[in-house]
Order: structure tokens, then C-alpha cells, then sequence
């Protein structure tokens, strides 16, 4: 029996989640998925192919700052939009972070976050909203390599709204999909065309 391994590492969730919105592929329409989420009384919905969607997620509490993640997924292309956020409680300060990614070389996503601080009660004190960014395809390679773009935004909100705010709902939306191949890096498409050149011109001096 292989040892059991401890991992020192703060995850700032808890909680059992309210919905999971899941893609299309087989392991989600699982009979042992449907027993849990009704044993936990978690909802869970299936988008429609090319649909984008918004990953489980838990709101998290972790004082004196308030953390919360989500994702957005696309398939045509296949993307995400990533964001998280935290509120420091202290200072009103809410810091937002958002990645891109495209497993396609053609296009890729377009997206923002919303970060919604709310109080015990579960009522909204107060909603911001981060810069939206975009990117195209990704250049040759991984998708986790050549085809991620991070934005960050730091938003201020007022300090008694921020010290009664118990959680922070965050929301990434995918807000469409920008056709550029490789992400218009022109150097990448001529470099690589230039290495295939060379390497057909060595491959016919050797033979």
C-alpha cells in the first residue's frame, strides 16, 4: 500500500457548492454523480456544445479578506476565462485576478470578472468589476505554454461595506472569442516557417 503523503497548503474553500454548471462530456452524466449532488442537495446543469459555461465553485472566507474563484469555459474554440478575487477587509481593497487560455492557434476568449461582496445575510453590499481582456490562438506548442494571458485589477470600495462583507461571490464570464492566429505574433509565424524551410533544405543536402 503506497504511504499517504500530507500536502502543507492553504486552500481557502469550504463549503459544499449550490450548482455545478458542467460541459457536455461523459463522466457528467454519471449515475454516481447524480446520487451525490442529490445526496448534497447541489444542482448541476449541462450546456449545450459551444456554450459557455461556469466551472463548481464555493465561496471562501478567510479573515480579514473575503476570496472567492470561478472559470468560464468555451468550446468552439476550446478556452477558459479563470478569475478569482479577495477583499481585504481591512483597506476595501478588492484584488481581482483573470487568465486567459486557448487551445486553439486560431482564436481565444474574451472575458472579464465580476467580484460581488456580501454581508451574513446574504445580501450584495457591493459589485465591481475588472477590466475585460482578450487573446487570440495560441503559438505552436501547449496551450498552458504558448496560450495563456493573465490581467489583474485592484478596485477600492468603501471601508464599512468591506468590514461587513462575509463572502465574495465571483463570477468569470467569456465574453466571446477573438479570430488571430497564434494571437497575431507575426515574428512567431515567420520564425517558424523559417525553421521548417531549414530544416526540408538540411533534410535535401543530406539526401
Amino acid at each position: 500500500m503506497a504511504p499517504v503523503v500530507a500536502i502543507d497548503l492553504v486552500w481557502p474553500m469550504h463549503g459544499i457548492p449550490e450548482v455545478l454548471h458542467l460541459d457536455n462530456a461523459s463522466e457528467f452524466h454519471s449515475e454516481a454523480l447524480r446520487r451525490g449532488c442529490e445526496r448534497y442537495g447541489i444542482r448541476s446543469t449541462i450546456a449545450l456544445p459551444g456554450m459557455c459555461i461556469r466551472a463548481a465553485t464555493s465561496n471562501a472566507i478567510s479573515v480579514p479578506s473575503c476570496v472567492g474563484y470561478m472559470a468560464s469555459r468555451g468550446t468552439k474554440p476550446e478556452s477558459w476565462v479563470r478569475g478569482s478575487a479577495s477583499l481585504d477587509t481591512d483597506t476595501g481593497i478588492i484584488s481581482i485576478k483573470i487568465q486567459l487560455e486557448s487551445d486553439s492557434t486560431v482564436a481565444g476568449p474574451k472575458g472579464y470578472v465580476i467580484a460581488t461582496a456580501v454581508d451574513k445575510d446574504g445580501i450584495p453590499l457591493t459589485t465591481v468589476k475588472s477590466d475585460q481582456i482578450e487573446r487570440g490562438g495560441k503559438g505552436p506548442g501547449k496551450a498552458e505554454k504558448h496560450g495563456i494571458t493573465k490581467g489583474n485589477s485592484s478596485i477600492s470600495i468603501q471601508k464599512d461595506q468591506a468590514g461587513k462583507a462575509t463572502k465574495l461571490h465571483v463570477e468569470a464570464k467569456c465574453n466571446g472569442f477573438v479570430h488571430r492566429v497564434w494571437n497575431g505574433k507575426l515574428d512567431d509565424v515567420v520564425k517558424t516557417v523559417n525553421t521548417v524551410v531549414t530544416a526540408v533544405q538540411t533534410a535535401a543536402e543530406v539526401l
